[in-house]
């Protein structure tokens, strides 16, 4: 007599969702992606935030991605020239492996941290933070789609970087674009 189904465990989970990561990967294998990039910093000198926009053009093929921006403003003002003006830096280093991009390794700890709605779709929400507390990855908690293991959110820090952004958190939220295709609808990216 069967009472409940068995709950998977969260390497099983992961596992479902690599494997569907997988599939997807070989049924898009380019994309391109168009949105706005907004970006606000306070910079030395300023009396109130600079706000820089553009139009932003996303091109995603194996192994290369490149980003073209058209129509840039400054504080709301379209900015004419020769050269991009001198900005800081804004990108802190990034890590080599993402959380949950990569196989089952020895540098994150996952918990499965229950089940919860996410934009209407019933998902696994898992955790994760690196087993090495000085190393500089991230920390947070995906929601993975309970029916077809796609990713719908994820949302991480990442601290302990060197230089002049100290940490950078990122949420990121997917939509299915056809089915069994999930894309990136919405980047969202602070940092300190």
């Amino acid at each position: 007599e069967v009472r409940a189904a068995r709950r998977l465990t969260v390497n099983e989970v992961i596992a479902r969702h690599q494997a569907a990561a997988r599939l997807q990967a070989a049924r898009v294998t380019h994309t391109i992606s168009s949105g706005t990039l907004t970006l606000t910093f306070e910079a030395p000198g300023f009396p109130a935030p600079v706000t820089i926009a553009s139009e932003t053009i996303i091109y995603a093929a194996p192994g290369r991605t490149e980003l073209e921006q058209r129509s840039i403003r400054v504080n709301g003002l379209e900015f004419r020239g020769g050269s991009v003006p001198r900005l800081p830096i804004i990108e802190p280093e990034r890590v080599v492996s993402p959380p949950l991009a990569i196989t089952l390794s020895d540098l994150y700890r996952y918990e499965l941290d229950g089940e919860a709605p996410q934009n209407g779709t019933r998902c696994y929400v898992v955790s994760f933070t690196p087993l090495d507390p000085d190393a500089s990855l991230f920390s947070g908690r995906a929601w993975i789609a309970m029916d077809s293991f796609a990713m719908v959110r994820v949302a991480a820090a990442q601290t302990r970087l060197r230089g002049s952004i100290v940490s950078a958190e990122q949420v990121d939220d997917f939509r299915e674009a056809a089915p069994g295709i999930w894309l990136l609808e919405q980047s969202d990216v602070r940092q300190i």
